[in-house]
């Protein structure tokens, strides 16, 4: 078991001196630290006890290095609170606490420090206001130990409550998977790029393959250390050394994350949960300019207001200037730089967002549900906001949980799609009736024509998403009430032959006489380039029934229409000119079938699509065992 422990409080309360008298290891590794007497930088040690490892981060106290201590709260697991006995709780104890609840923690041990400076014996009263202040700030009843890192007196005891720690589950949310935000990056003599961070999630193992988010950057693990030991496997709780192959020190920065790859990808939207702003702090505005500590990195964004309730969370948007990383779940603090004001936190819904500028009240909904984490809540406000479909990563991204599960909590009313899509079964079966509607009322108005527009080509179905309509479409077929028929569809076995009128009849039979006596130089009564329905009708009607065939010259952008016959001759006759595999040029073919330039490109193009011949740049030869 491993558990990591934000040591934090006001300045000159001791937290430095503290962890050096628990583990012996002295956190102020600058010069400069040692100068000041103040730390400026995270300090880290280490301590083994019965129940695992506890790893201490000792975060600076001093109000200029507020965000320095946010790198080191935001993946602990629990805070050991240092309050000067003889001082009480100051200005930077309630600004530390701040951050730790709004990063989600609820564990505290409290260090009641230099208690033998504590001579006007007010004792009870620190007890007090230490209790009102973890209460306050909603943190989990905590052991409160009066000790002395000069004296010794109170160390062991404090140890046993820090003990306790490594016997409690985590509570907080996390990834599935290894995430490890980096607050050290630095070259070692020897080993290259190394770098140091809480492992939240899950293992990190050496020779694993690794991304340096946000940048993207592909390398793997060459090694690893916990607290100075190489170890083959990291687990989540530990602060651990990360060796580096493939990538330069120069290419990584605090703040960056190391994850396997394929786990989430860079956005500069994240949609979240926004808490209350803390008493006394100005409410956010939307469009508010603001930093953004979450993991170990800072960031300056762009806060869009959703919604705001009195009842829950705010929902909203947070717009970033540069790519960043995070993870559902995860949990951010929000400041305003001008004025160095701790405003509010939240937690991140979605960390692979985009802007919502249409249907917001819809996206705002979804989001709301997300933030009761029930997967059908959630699937049912996406399949509203999307017009009855669902993107399956996107719901597993929400609700936290793997595709398969959330495939399997959709239960009887979704249908499953390809593609990762499921759709709602009312929506869908919704959709499939207005396309056998719409499909009767073209053929009502046109009976001739053998097929109505396909739905993607018609404006009624623009709205549905293409996923969605092709798989009603695909439905529809599957079931036998509509075909696919030349460019569109059709109720199923309708026969428009049935619908012609005697006219229109002697008019059909005229233009397939003509096209079968003009063979490949073909004149047609009925124009195919005319805009007049009942003309275009009947010349699908010839090419559904296989009397005619439609070609397309693009050059002239003109539709040509040849008997079925005149095609099969063309055949016969190629093959007898050019016999096996002799090949020819186009000007050959024309020749020998007796047509015009118009025609015989696009014909012989049909004959490439149908495998009659085969082109190979510029010549083609006609393909053995072809029977047209």
């Amino acid at each position: 078991m491993h558990k990591t422990v934000a040591v934090i409080g006001h300045v000159d309360h001791g937290k430095t001196a503290l962890v050096k008298a628990l583990t012996g290891i002295e956190t102020d590794r600058l010069d400069e630290e040692r100068e000041r007497g103040l730390s400026i930088v995270l300090g880290f040690a280490n301590q083994h006890m019965p129940e695992g490892w506890l790893h201490l981060i000792d975060a600076p106290g001093h109000s200029d290095f507020i965000e320095t201590a946010a790198m080191g709260i935001s993946g602990a697991d629990a805070i050991l609170l240092v309050v000067a006995a003889n001082e009480g709780p100051s200005y930077q104890t309630i600004e530390h606490l701040k951050l730790a609840q709004f990063f989600g923690i609820q564990n505290a041990v409290v260090a009641l420090s230099k208690s033998d400076l504590e001579q006007d014996g007010r004792y009870a009263d620190r007890l007090v206001e230490i209790n009102e202040l973890l209460s306050k700030h909603e943190f989990n009843a905590a052991a409160i130990v009066a000790c002395s890192s000069h004296t010794m007196d109170g160390i062991d005891l404090l140890k046993k409550g820090l003990r306790g720690l490594l016997t409690l589950s985590r509570s907080r949310s996390s990834p599935e998977h290894a995430f490890l935000p980096v607050d050290r990056v630095f070259s070692a003599d020897g080993s290259g790029t190394v770098v140091t961070g809480t492992l939240l999630g899950g293992d990190l193992n050496a020779e694993d393959p690794i991304i340096i988010q946000p940048a993207e950057t592909a390398g793997s693990v060459r090694g690893l250390q916990i607290a100075g030991k190489s170890v083959e496997n990291g687990a989540p709780g530990a602060r651990v050394a990360v060796n580096i192959r493939g990538i330069k020190a120069q290419g990584i920065k605090k703040g960056d994350v190391i994850c396997p790859p394929h786990q989430g990808k860079p956005s500069r939207v994240f949609d979240v949960a926004i808490v209350p702003p803390v008493i006394g702090a100005r409410p956010l505005s939307h469009m508010e300019e603001i930093t953004v500590l979450h993991g170990t990195r800072h960031s300056p964004a762009r806060v869009r207001l959703l919604n705001v309730s009195d009842q829950g969370p705010i929902i909203g948007q947070l717009e970033f200037k540069s790519d960043q990383i995070g993870f559902a779940g995860q949990h951010f603090v929000m400041r305003r730089p001008a004025s160095a004001e701790t405003v509010c936190g939240g937690q991140i819904l979605d960390a692979e967002a985009t802007v919502a500028k249409r249907r917001k009240d819809l996206h705002t909904a979804v989001l709301v549900a997300t933030t009761q984490r029930d997967v059908l809540e959630i699937a049912k406000a996406l399949s509203e906001r999307d017009d009855g479909s669902v993107d399956l990563s996107q719901l597993s991204r929400l609700a936290r949980k793997s595709i398969a599960s959330c495939s399997a909590l959709l239960g009887a009313e979704y249908v499953l799609g390809e593609n990762d899509v499921a759709y709602a079964v009312a929506q869908f079966e919704a959709l499939k009736i207005q396309i056998v509607k719409s499909t009767s009322a073209f053929h009502l108005e046109r009976p001739t024509r053998p097929q109505a527009p396909a739905p993607s080509a018609n404006a009624t179905f623009n709205r549905n998403p293409r996923a969605l309509l092709l798989h009603a479409i695909q439905g529809l077929i599957d079931e036998k009430t509509i075909e696919t028929r030349l460019d569109g569809i059709s109720i199923a076995g309708r026969d428009p032959n049935e619908y012609l009128s005697a006219a229109q009849r002697e008019s059909y039979q005229g233009a397939i006489e003509q096209l079968r006596r003009t063979g490949l130089m073909p004149e047609l009564p009925l124009d195919p380039n005319s805009s007049a329905p009942e003309h275009a009708d009947l010349i699908e009607l010839m090419v559904w029934n296989g009397d005619a065939v439609r070609l397309y010259n693009h050059a002239l952008n003109q539709t040509i229409i040849l008997h079925s016959h005149a095609i099969l001759d063309a055949i016969d006759r190629l093959r007898d000119a050019f016999p096996a595999e002799q090949t020819f040029k186009t000007g050959e073919a024309r020749e020998v079938l007796s047509t015009n330039r118009k025609t015989i490109v696009p014909l012989l193009e049909h004959l490439d699509t149908r495998g009659a011949t085969r082109r190979i740049g510029n010549v083609r030869f006609i393909e053995e065992g072809i029977l047209e």
